[in-house]
C-alpha cells in the first residue's frame, strides 16, 4: 500500500483554552508553535494542527509522513503522561492498523453520533 494511502484521525479532549493547552504541551517537551487560530505542534519537521470545536481539539492536518506518523506512539504517551484524553486512529486504506489512545476506548462514539 502507498503512503498516500495511509491516514490519521485524532482528537484530544480538552476544554483548556488552546494557549493554556499550548504552554501545558511545551511545558511536556513538545516543540509548539504561536498560532491564532489551531493548536499547532512541531513532530519530526512537520506541522500538526488541532482545530477547537464544542468537546475538544480535532487532527486537522498533520501525520502525513512516515517520519511524522513514527512519532505518534511519543506524542500519545506525552499526552497520557498529562492525562489528556485523546485517541489517534492510523489507517491504510478503509482498514484500521492501529489505535493509539488515553482513557478512550475504540467502541465508544467518536464522531459524535447517537450510540
Amino acid at each position: 500500500m502507498s503512503d498516500a494511502d495511509v491516514s490519521v484521525d485524532g482528537e484530544i479532549d480538552s476544554q483548556l483554552p488552546r494557549t493554556d493547552l499550548a504552554r501545558l504541551l511545551a511545558g511536556a517537551g513538545l516543540a509548539t508553535e504561536d498560532s491564532a487560530y489551531a493548536l499547532r505542534l512541531r513532530l519530526a519537521g512537520e506541522r500538526v494542527e488541532f482545530t477547537r470545536d464544542d468537546v475538544g481539539y480535532i487532527l486537522c492536518s498533520g501525520f502525513d509522513t512516515p517520519e511524522s506518523r513514527s512519532q505518534l506512539p511519543e506524542f500519545s504517551a506525552a499526552l497520557g503522561r498529562l492525562d489528556l484524553r485523546h485517541r489517534f486512529e492510523i489507517y491504510e486504506g478503509n482498514d484500521l492498523v492501529d489505535y493509539l489512545h488515553h482513557a478512550w476506548e475504540l467502541d465508544e462514539d467518536n464522531d459524535g453520533g447517537d450510540e
